[in-house]
């Protein structure tokens, strides 16, 4: 849990509330792959999954 931060966190609350990565990219201005990568590390840290993964 050394690399989790704030961020990490608020990257989180901002994906749950948009309602997807892609969504939240546009909220965030930042590329979905940026917010996917921070996602991957809070998990990482918390060992476990946060969200359900969707696939188109």
């Amino acid at each position: 849990m050394d690399n989790l931060s704030l961020r990490h966190l608020y990257y989180f609350w901002v994906i749950s509330r948009e309602g997807s990565i892609t969504n939240a990219s546009e909220v965030l201005d930042l590329t979905p792959q940026t917010l996917s990568g921070q996602l991957a590390s809070l998990e990482d840290a918390i060992n476990g999954r946060l969200f359900t993964r969707k696939h188109r």
